[in-house]
């Protein structure tokens, strides 16, 4: 348990938490966010593990934190540790939930080996299992090849049962649509020119 009379909600030292992605199924809003231990003379991101919170009020400052509910290595078969990025759960049709992660590739020779890969569980805690073992499904050469830092995926189920993939980052903003089966991509990827100022972490999202 986790009493957080304001922000932030984890705010002892213990726990730093990164890419906060919320999601709420049925009364409950969950929070997946990375966990960033790198030392203080390291100028990097040192990402080992995936943490969720959870809260039935959030106004009530009451939450509940479940560290480490999964580790990129353990997930993906072939991706490295340290490189639990910003990821994001949805949902599916078959009421299983499925995280779209960002990680890198143990044996690529792409030039940037970020790739997004996607996990299944019959619990949003757990366990996480490798949805397409194949390997990622966004890659610099998957579905097809691309010269862009493949990171922060969003995925939108819309309101006509169509499942849409949006990722990118230094500007290049990038789209696909998904199968039913939540894995496998339809059709190819449109590149979007038509957003001023962004970056990187897209959020798709329809109100």
């Amino acid at each position: 348990p986790v009493v957080a009379p304001g922000n932030p909600i984890l705010a002892d030292g213990r726990y730093y938490s990164t890419d906060p992605a919320p999601f709420v199924d049925g009364d409950t809003l969950w929070i997946l966010a990375g966990r960033d231990e790198a030392a203080p003379n390291v100028n990097d991101f040192i990402m080992n593990e995936w943490q969720l919170l959870s809260t039935k009020d959030p106004a009530s400052g009451r939450w509940r934190h479940y560290p480490s509910i999964a580790r990129p290595e353990a997930v993906f078969a072939w991706a490295e540790p340290g490189r639990a990025y910003a990821g994001q759960i949805v949902k599916g049709f078959d009421g299983r939930y499925y995280m779209y992660a960002p990680v890198l590739e143990r044996n690529s020779d792409a030039q940037d080996r970020f790739a997004i890969g996607v996990a299944v569980a019959d619990r949003i805690t757990g366990p996480w299992r490798d949805a397409h073992p194949a390997g990622p499904i966004i890659s610099q050469t998957t579905p097809v090849a691309n010269d862009i830092q493949n990171i922060d995926p969003t995925v939108l189920i819309d309101d006509d049962d169509r499942v849409y993939l949006y990722w990118g980052t230094f500007g290049q903003l990038r789209g696909i649509e998904l199968a039913g089966d939540m894995v496998t991509t339809k059709g190819a990827a449109v590149a979007v020119r038509s957003l001023t100022g962004f970056f990187e972490a897209p959020w798709l999202h329809k109100h």
